[in-house]
């Protein structure tokens, strides 16, 4: 067993605080929010502190996105170093029903979901173990919820209860895409995350000016293994956004070309069809 903090395999945030906390890591576009490495290990520290201090939760426990793409995602990815607490995520276009035998069988403890879907988590609340729920882009009068920019502005910034992890435990579920039946989750170590990122640096050539542009979803594997957390680990400066033209986003961003197959071509194909527009 090791001490999260001890290794740059472990605590992603607190590493890089210290070797470069005034780089920058995460430009929210749609917020128009930069975001340095220090301020990301405060903003992971302050949801681990909401998470294992004001709710309880331990190592092992499981917390759930229901969302698009949002800057909440990668904290909890972050915190997740720190108090050893499984993040999963799913579609928020499927069924009700779907979305109940999947938790049923998981067991987040709290549901992160954005205030477009309140009508649908409503429906299924009495069925499913979620114990809080936590609005992302609005405050929620549908149920009872917390919104997320609150919690996290009254929690402190440093976390002293790190766990400690082995790199067998499980840090994420990820689901398959359903296609024969209800999504199936994949439960992907410290360990298996960890490599996954170093086989696709080495795969597709990455390197410290890359810079992606998340357009895949965070409830799909390709939207965090396949660039997301490979960059992350080489300390780059990443563009999330939800839905703005890739010419735009390049343009106001300066971002240098994105090194890495399919979203490569997909990035190029947007950009030339903005531009005949």
């Amino acid at each position: 067993m090791i001490a999260m903090n001890e290794t740059f395999m472990m605590d992603l945030a607190a590493y890089r605080a210290r070797t470069s906390g005034q780089r920058e890591a995460v430009l929210d576009y749609d917020r128009g929010i930069r975001y340095t490495y220090q301020q990301i290990q405060e903003r992971a520290c302050r949801l681990a502190n909401y998470l294992t201090g004001t709710l309880g939760l331990k190592k092992g426990d499981c917390i759930a996105f229901c969302s698009s793409n949002a800057m909440a995602f990668l904290d909890a990815f972050f915190s997740g170093f720190k108090t050893g607490i499984i993040v999963t995520t799913y579609n928020p276009k499927l069924h009700p029903r779907e979305l109940t035998a999947m938790m049923q069988n998981e067991k987040p403890k709290v549901l992160f979901f954005e205030d477009a879907l309140a009508d649908k988590i409503a429906s299924i609340e009495q069925d499913i173990p979620v114990q809080h729920y936590v609005s992302l882009f609005g405050k929620c009068d549908r149920f009872p919820a917390e919104f997320y920019d609150d919690l996290l502005a009254s929690a402190p910034p440093v976390f002293t209860g790190q766990a400690v992890i082995d790199p067998e435990d499980i840090q994420m579920y990820l689901h398959t895409g359903g296609t024969t039946g209800t999504p199936k989750a994949a439960m992907l170590s410290y360990r298996c995350v960890f490599f996954n990122a170093v086989a696709e640096i080495i795969n597709n050539g990455l390197h410290l000016e890359d810079v992606v542009y998340v357009l895949l979803p965070l409830f799909h594997t390709s939207g965090w293994n396949v660039l997301l957390i490979p960059l992350l680990y080489l300390m780059n400066a990443l563009c999330g956004v939800q839905g703005i033209a890739a010419a735009h986003l390049m343009a106001d961003v300066g971002a240098a070309v994105i090194s890495a197959g399919i979203l490569l071509h997909w990035l190029r194909a947007s950009v030339e069809k903005t531009a005949e527009v």
